[in-house]
């Protein structure tokens, strides 16, 4: 399994209506995309100051890394991407992404104790 993670710096001045716009649009690819497992994502509520500027996460977690590969096609294809970058303070400069290869989620318990839970939302 792959777990895609975004990380982005968001001005305080952008515009609300268009953030929610582009994090909203960016969960519905991922939701057509078949192989996409789970989306969580949401405004950072610490203000420990560790955050270095990033103000936005989420996280996609896919069956592959073709599921992967779909997902960010599609988003080239309906300019979503591109309406992030604008967004994010700096364009690129201001998106951090990783891909991390997650073949077992484990839970405090048990030992060998998987957790499986799809999840889809924003907030």
């Amino acid at each position: 399994m792959i777990r895609h993670i975004v990380l982005v710096q968001v001005p305080y001045h952008a515009d609300r209506t268009e953030t929610e716009a582009v994090f909203l649009g960016m969960q519905e690819i991922a939701a057509s995309i078949k192989g996409m497992l789970g989306f969580a994502g949401g405004r950072n509520l610490d203000k420990d100051g560790l955050h270095q500027g990033f103000t936005h996460a989420f996280t996609i977690d896919f069956a592959g890394i073709d599921a992967r590969d779909d997902y960010v096609a599609n988003l080239e294809h309906n300019q979503i991407g591109h309406r992030l970058a604008k967004l994010a303070q700096g364009g690129l400069g201001g998106i951090m992404v990783m891909n991390i290869d997650i073949d077992e989620i484990s839970a405090p318990g048990p030992k060998n104790k998987k957790l499986r839970k799809l999840q889809a939302f924003w907030g």
